[in-house]
């Protein structure tokens, strides 16, 4: 099966400042540090089963992410988007 190579990735110095940080850390999260290394090798321009494979996670998570990143570029990456529900709010404790 040959390997579908996904556009790439547009990101500026900063962002890719930012990634490659993230990707280097021994203290962010796991998905977090995943995450920015299968951004990186989109923007190289490796093939989504490529970096699916390298990164230990499925295709499917890297064409989501890279859809995220795109959709999402102005926001700081890392930041969730917002959920439905309820705003937590959390009850005042009046002291003495």
């Amino acid at each position: 099966m040959a390997l579908v190579i996904a556009p790439l990735i547009k990101m500026s110095d900063d962002q890719q400042v930012t990634l490659m940080s993230t990707a280097k850390s021994s203290s962010l999260p796991h998905r977090s540090v995943t995450q920015a290394e299968a951004l990186l090798l989109a923007a190289d321009g490796v093939a989504n089963e490529e970096i699916a494979r390298r990164c230990a996670t499925t295709p499917d998570k890297v064409r989501r992410w890279s859809a995220r990143f795109e959709s999402h570029r102005s926001r700081r990456r890392g930041q969730d988007r917002r959920r439905p529900g309820a705003e937590v709010v959390a009850a005042r404790r009046d002291c003495c």
